[in-house]
């Protein structure tokens, strides 16, 4: 069954003495699909128990955070928005973040471990993967780290 969503904006104008009636028929169904994914995504993206960060993809600044990045590394949400990794300490190899960044810049990153260091200086392994994307407009890098300390417990305790 074929169902079309549309948006009907209507107006009476008069053109000379005769008044004419203007219609504008918007298609909503893409507009719609698109709020639905953007949904899915927002809900992927709170729930992940894998750390997961959206950053600008020009600079590395972070523009967003899930709970699992917040409660992995031990930062709050308000002192990682519009900081790089780098400024927040995060990578446990120096100079690791602007290499990283560039590799960005020209594809994606697939299962790299590299380590990380926590608020509290505690450093972790984990395993980075991370995928080029635009948010409104803006280039951007969906990063997803999974803790490696978090899948081996749970390989040993299953």
């Amino acid at each position: 069954m074929l169902q079309i969503h549309a948006t009907t904006i209507s107006a009476i104008v008069k053109h000379g003495r005769k008044p004419h009636m203007r219609e504008v028929i918007i298609d909503t169904n893409d507009r719609e699909a698109s709020c639905l994914s953007e949904g899915k995504f927002a809900s992927v993206f709170a729930q992940c128990p894998d750390a997961m960060i959206i950053a600008s993809l020009a600079d590395g600044h972070i523009m967003d955070a899930n709970a699992a990045f917040v409660e992995r590394t031990g930062l709050a949400l308000d002192e990682v928005i519009g900081k790089t990794p780098t400024e927040l300490d995060l990578w446990a190899v120096p100079g690791i973040g602007p290499k990283v960044l560039q590799q960005l810049q020209t594809g994606n990153i697939h299962n790299l471990e590299i380590p990380f260091r926590r608020k509290n200086g505690e450093t972790f392994s984990g395993l980075m993967s991370a995928q080029p994307f635009d948010q409104s407009s803006t280039p951007a890098v969906l990063v997803i780290v999974r803790d490696m300390g978090v899948s081996v417990f749970c390989v040993r305790a299953g």
